[in-house]
């Protein structure tokens, strides 16, 4: 195929009608990658050579980065909501279309869209059946394996970081590491969980301390 196959966009649909197992033969069979919404996620394995995560306003580069470009796009149980298609921003190329399976006809004719009205199991297998003996160019797909790669690794880099509080210099060169430095931290940590903190007083490490009722004055008579 000369042209890069349509991304196949996995929502909610997908995974209520328990039609993950059809979309990952869909998926090897044709070799197209398949990007989720956030109620898709899930559909498929997010180790499968094909998955690029999620798309949208909250996607990862993979799946935003193959969905900029593509012209055709299939979306398999998905309602097209603002944040699977980032206010209309996530599909920028102009002629743009779409191919929409779902039980709901409202959904299914989104985006413009041509629309399959079908279960998504069912809809699933009867595509790779039509698809036999097309399968998608080996540039796109190594481009997307590429892709769904390096999020990985951004993935692992992230989940490692050291997230632990920022010590100054001289906590350091006393300790760094030791038990010298915790007391002031496990303080601070109190002070902020205190009901008397502020956000403020937070910030500068004080809290405010509580006022005390007025003592009523006595007049002797």
């Amino acid at each position: 195929m000369d042209d890069p196959p349509p991304p196949a966009r996995a929502g909610g649909g997908v995974v209520y009608a328990e039609a993950t197992d059809a979309l990952r033969a869909f998926a090897e069979a044709t070799g197209i990658p398949v990007a989720e919404t956030q109620a898709g996620r899930g559909a498929l394995a997010s180790d499968h050579p094909s998955a690029l995560g999620a798309v949208g306003a909250t996607g990862t580069p993979a799946g935003n980065r193959l969905a900029r470009g593509a012209d055709l796009v299939l979306g398999v149980g998905t309602r097209w909501s603002d944040f699977t298609t980032a206010s209309q921003s996530a599909f920028q190329d102009p002629g743009v279309r779409f191919v929409n399976v779902n039980v709901a006809a409202f959904d299914a004719a989104k985006q413009a869209g041509l629309a399959v009205e079908a279960d998504a199991r069912l809809g699933l297998d009867a595509l790779r059946e039509a698809l036999t003996g097309h399968a998608a160019d080996p540039a796109w797909s190594a481009r997307a394996a590429a892709e769904a790669a390096a999020w990985d690794a951004e993935v692992v880099r992230l989940s490692g970081a050291d997230h632990a509080p920022a010590l100054s210099a001289s906590t350091r060169r006393r300790g760094s590491g030791s038990s010298a430095s915790t007391p002031t931290i496990a303080r601070s940590t109190r002070r902020c969980r205190s009901a008397t903190a502020t956000l403020s007083s937070c910030r500068a490490g004080t809290t405010r301390s509580p006022r005390r009722p007025a003592t009523p004055s006595t007049t002797s008579t």
